[in-house]
């Protein structure tokens, strides 16, 4: 017997940078996730406020629910898909930002050097967890009530810092 496979097209999405800022943060309300398989050149912090589907990273199939967190390297093919209920909205908090939003040579800057290797382990896709997951939370609800400006530079530094500095059981791989 043959198993039917829906074909899955990549589509190569652009983000939308408001007044030039470094940083585009969305928040996405829905009825349900299609699955929309898609990359872009950026980094991508997702939080899941409410639903639950399935998340597809790369070539990795696993279950999302409300708080789940991930970071995703540039070029990381990537969607979450959900069935609508009747009565439940799902919601998202995304900041994506390009590898270089920090401005030329950041990674020599020692100070900086944490986020260059957290940005190596994101490019396959990374899980936040744990007391990290919920302070990178606060943190990305505080950067989506910014305008673009330093303080949301400022914001996502903590995040990304917080994942960094985080505890190895907090970060695992997608």
């Amino acid at each position: 017997m043959q198993v039917a496979r829906r074909r899955r097209t990549l589509r190569h999405e652009q983000i939308p940078y408001k007044d030039g800022g470094a940083c585009a943060v969305t928040r996405f309300t829905t009825s349900h996730w299609p699955l929309v398989w898609h990359d872009h050149p950026e980094l991508e912090l997702t939080w899941i406020v409410r639903g639950s589907g399935l998340r597809y990273v790369a070539d990795v199939v696993d279950e999302f629910t409300v708080g789940d967190l991930i970071l995703l390297g540039p070029g990381v093919p990537h969607s979450w898909s959900s069935e609508p209920v009747p009565g439940q909205l799902c919601e998202s908090l995304v900041a994506q930002f390009p590898p270089d939003a920090l401005g030329a040579g950041w990674r020599e800057v020692s100070e900086l050097r944490p986020l260059a290797a957290l940005f190596e382990r994101a490019a396959h896709g990374v899980q936040i967890l744990g007391d990290s997951a919920i302070t990178v939370r606060q943190e990305l609800a505080a950067l989506a009530k910014l305008p673009p400006g330093p303080l949301r530079i400022a914001r996502l530094l903590l995040a990304l810092a917080v994942i960094a500095a985080a505890p190895a059981g907090d970060v695992r791989p997608v």
